[in-house]
């Protein structure tokens, strides 16, 4: 079927409308093809009308149990409503029946890195970047998973490849916070030094520097909170407001003592 193979065709480049439409044609002389609901369901969830997508992944299943992207869909749906536990079970089916494919591995990573087992996500991740290295989504996942590993020179890698796929103000905040966890031991002791020398040799002007380095972790703790990253944006808050503060004692330190 040459209509159907130019719907998977559009699906498969992110063109979502002019893919449902197809399947939409489709399903009027096929109506019970399991592969057409497969599409619409797809096509619907990145769309974001979910109910009707929900809708259509049931119906192919009624059809046909083994559709790996049906159980993609009713994975992302039950992770979108918090239901961890049932959404696992559908990427793990998903994974079951085609562990090659990439929107598999991109989805059971994705569950398995909001279900905390970074390791096995890291891994799925990994597959999905070597087979779209431009797929933003499989980079940003596999970023936060490096960083909460703790693999700081691998999270900086990832972030500036999107900084690159998607350049943009948000991108770039992450890079620059990417930047300062990854070189974090050489600029917090470069600040203070300067702060130090600033200070004792009463050099105003290279003052302006750690105040300002502090100023731009400052910044990007405000950039944490407003990506709901609360953990990460308080503790910078804390160390920018703790180094104002001394900042602030040893300098009126040194002056009062003069």
């Amino acid at each position: 079927m040459t209509l159907l193979r130019d719907a998977d065709r559009a699906l498969g480049a992110n063109e979502y409308s002019k893919a449902l439409e197809m399947y939409q044609l489709l399903l009027k002389d096929d109506p019970n093809n399991p592969k057409i609901y497969q599409g619409m369901a797809y096509s619907l969830y990145e769309l974001k009308q979910f109910d009707d997508a929900l809708k259509k992944c049931k119906r192919a299943l009624e059809l046909d149990l083994n559709l790996s992207l049906v159980h993609v869909v009713l994975a992302y749906i039950h992770l979108r409503r918090k239901e961890l536990e049932i959404s696992k079970q559908e990427a793990l089916e998903a994974f079951k029946l085609d562990p090659d494919l990439f929107d598999v591995l991109r989805c059971y990573g994705t569950v398995l890195l909001v279900s905390k087992d970074v390791d096995k996500a890291v891994e799925l991740l990994q597959k999905a970047v070597e087979m779209k290295p431009d797929d933003l989504i499989s980079h940003s996942n596999l970023a936060l998973a490096y960083l909460r590993k703790q693999q700081f020179a691998l999270y900086f890698r990832e972030r500036k490849i999107i900084s690159k796929l998607q350049p943009s103000l948000t991108s770039f905040g992450e890079l620059l916070l990417a930047y300062l966890i990854r070189y974090k031991t050489f600029i917090s002791l470069l600040l203070v030094i300067l702060f130090m020398i600033s200070v004792w040799f009463q050099l105003k002007y290279l003052l302006i520097i750690p105040v300002a380095g502090v100023t731009l972790v400052l910044i990007l703790s405000l950039f944490l909170l407003h990506q709901k990253q609360w953990k990460r944006g308080v503790v910078l808050i804390l160390y920018s407001v703790g180094t104002y503060f001394l900042i602030y004692v040893v300098y009126m330190y040194k002056l009062l003592g003069k």
